[in-house]
């Protein structure tokens, strides 16, 4: 969109149409169109045809082996300045995860939000936490998209565009379709409120554990552990994405051992395929540049999971679940953590034991109401029955945490001010001492 022509008479410059006319002259794009790109290095370039782009077809092409992966610019569409410094923004990262076909096209492949980040003058990161972006499918570049290439081996240094990979997709027309929405997705968990009799919606997923972390006056970074039987601990292509690293103040990531004919080392990733054993552990390392933060790491999508999952701390020998509803909290200070933090798997409750512990949480959702007071600015908890709620967490439709408390106590009564909360929805969570979430969504409308 063209920058600088204000929104006219409309209010939402990201739902409503701005009055710009383009005028498209010339003949469109045809047949093989080829770019360049270089070894470690991200090449800006996008869809160049006039219609929709597959870019699982790009990807497996036999023509563009040095594609690691696709990355994509978002930024936060309510600001409308021209000044570098003002803007908030950052890449997301698309793999298709698969080199199946049926299996991407059922998936939409693997997508990690951006985190959004203030930037200087000179373009490093600054600030703290600015939200994420939108959980919007990568498989279907629409006309006129723009990515990033990163290529990690120079092969012969191009990558082809043809005509086989294009294809006919609307707007409307897939779930998997590159187009922005007004909806957002942020914190779901597909299988939330699922009867476990119907027939399962993610049929024919990978088994997917999607996960923040949230690093306390910083930022949130959105990570993706998937299993695949033909994936390794290794590198593999297309199942394992590069990691951004592009906070200041800290970052979580996989770090990942690549041999020939891959740049050798350790490198760290945002997603990771592996092959599962109830006995793996999952590396996560830690760098952390403050003085100190605590880091919370709480999982938001949980897809055909063979078992719970734990972060593991092997120099204190605990085990806290992050799956289930329940979050794991660690204090780091400045320095690097190797070694030390991993992802662990937990057999399944049995039948009897899950039925219990659903019963439970119908008991707790029901005897806790909640009431946005827009009137006087406040969130309104009620709980009779005293439950004791160790935290509560209200996050804003771009995934950005703006208000953290714990150890609330079992207090029949709790308020929460929104006096400093933007227009719009939100969703709260709450987490009792049995490790019940309780989700809500509220409106807040406060009178400037």
């Amino acid at each position: 969109t063209m920058k600088g022509v204000g929104v006219s008479t409309h209010s939402d410059p990201l739902t409503d149409p701005i009055n710009q006319n383009y005028d498209f002259r010339g003949r469109p794009n045809n047949g093989d169109i080829s770019v360049g790109v270089m070894a470690n290095e991200s090449t800006l370039s996008g869809n160049p045809y006039p219609s929709a782009l597959d870019l699982f077809l790009v990807f497996w092409d036999a023509d563009n082996t040095e594609i690691q992966m696709f990355k994509f610019w978002d930024e936060d569409r309510s600001i409308n300045s021209h000044y570098y410094i003002d803007n908030k923004g950052g890449y997301g990262t698309w793999i298709p995860g698969s080199s199946d076909y049926a299996t991407v096209h059922t998936t939409g492949g693997i997508y990690t939000r951006p985190t959004f980040l203030n930037y200087d003058n000179g373009g490093n990161p600054s600030g703290g936490d600015t939200g994420m972006g939108l959980d919007v499918s990568r498989l279907y570049a629409p006309i006129g998209q723009g990515f990033n290439i990163f290529a990690d081996i120079a092969g012969d240094g191009q990558i082809i565009y043809k005509n086989s990979h294009r294809v006919y997709e609307t707007e409307s027309g897939s779930p998997f379709a590159n187009f922005r929405s007004s909806q957002d997705n942020s914190g779901r968990n597909p299988n939330a409120g699922i009867d476990p009799s119907a027939v399962n919606p993610y049929d024919g997923y990978p088994p997917t554990l999607r996960f923040y972390t949230i690093f306390e006056d910083s930022h949130m970074r959105d990570m993706v552990l998937t299993f695949n039987p033909e994936s390794t601990d290794g590198y593999d292509r297309g199942m394992d994405a590069r990691h951004p690293m592009d906070a200041a103040k800290a970052e979580v990531f996989f770090p990942i051992i690549h041999t020939d004919p891959h740049p050798i080392g350790t490198f760290p990733y945002v997603i990771q395929s592996l092959p599962y054993e109830l006995t793996k552990r999952v590396p996560l390392t830690f760098e952390v540049e403050m003085s100190s933060t605590r880091a919370t790491i709480m999982s938001v999508d949980e897809i055909n999971l063979p078992s719970r999952v734990y972060l593991y701390d092997s120099v204190d020998n605990t085990y806290q679940e992050i799956t289930g509803g329940n979050r794991a909290n660690i204090q780091l200070t400045q320095g690097d953590y190797e070694d030390r933090f991993f992802l662990v798997f937990r057999g399944r409750d049995d039948t009897n034991r899950s039925s219990e512990s659903n019963q439970r949480t119908m008991e707790i959702e029901a005897n806790v109401d909640f009431f946005q007071n827009n009137p006087v600015a406040q969130l309104e908890v009620s709980n009779p029955e005293g439950y004791n709620i160790k935290s509560a967490m209200i996050f804003d439709m771009s995934g950005k945490l703006v208000l953290n408390q714990n150890d609330l106590g079992d207090s029949t009564r709790f308020t929460f001010s929104t006096a400093t909360f933007s227009d719009g929805v939100y969703i709260v969570k709450l987490t009792t001492s049995e490790n019940v979430v309780i989700d809500y969504k509220m409106t807040v409308h406060n009178k400037r």
